[in-house]
């Protein structure tokens, strides 16, 4: 980036681009046996699909292999991060309920994919709305090692590939970084971590399963 350290770049349509930089450099790490650290956080969150002809990426590095068709999704490439077990992989979302979608089927794709993310390592965390305000977690983060993407995107297909949104990224080098990973860790105090059993459960609500 040219100029001040501070600079940030700003991100339009291109969003899944500044995503697959940071996610395939978090997979180049482990493929040569360095843990990899990611945080997500979207009030609205699915199993995206990348696009990887769309963006322009080459992807040739040693070890890592991903889907068919010039396509990886999200759920893919969280486990390829936790092929090390000593990779952090944190998703933070708002609390399930009936109202959040406003149509069950969508809640339940949600919840399938944070259990999946879950069986494979991932943690995962839920804003719960304090019973005494009503306020919900509306910020929107992907925070790697490397860098960070922030701004208006949900980390859905609709967030990622069809709304008008803004938003910006930043490097690990740039002052404005650190600013936004303790942005994440203060909204992540405002989180319940939720087991693999408890998003099991959830999952039979919406189901109506036993």
């Amino acid at each position: 980036m040219a100029g001040s350290l501070r600079e940030i770049v700003q991100v339009g349509e291109e969003v899944q681009t500044y995503d697959l930089l940071l996610l395939v450099g978090e997979a180049s790490k482990v493929a040569v046996g360095i843990p990899a650290s990611v945080t997500l956080l979207s009030p609205w969150i699915s199993n995206v699909s990348y696009f990887l002809g769309a963006t322009g990426l080459g992807l040739s590095i040693p070890n890592v292999e991903f889907g068919r068709n010039d396509t990886v999704d999200l759920l893919q490439l969280i486990m390829t991060l936790m092929q090390n077990s000593q990779s952090s992989v944190r998703i933070a979302t708002m609390e399930p309920n009936e109202g959040k979608y406003g149509d069950r089927v969508y809640q339940v794709w949600e919840l399938n994919f944070l259990l999946k993310a879950a069986e494979h390592g991932a943690r995962i965390y839920f804003y719960v709305n304090p019973a005494s305000q009503r306020s919900i977690m509306h910020p929107k983060f992907l925070l790697t090692s490397l860098g960070v993407v922030f701004g208006s995107f949900n980390i859905t297909r609709a967030g990622r590939y069809s709304n008008i949104e803004d938003g910006n990224y930043a490097s690990c080098l740039s002052p404005v970084y650190f600013e936004k990973k303790q942005r994440v860790e203060d909204v992540l105090k405002k989180c319940e971590e939720a087991r693999i059993s408890d998003l099991e459960d959830t999952l039979k609500g919406f189901t109506g399963t036993s």
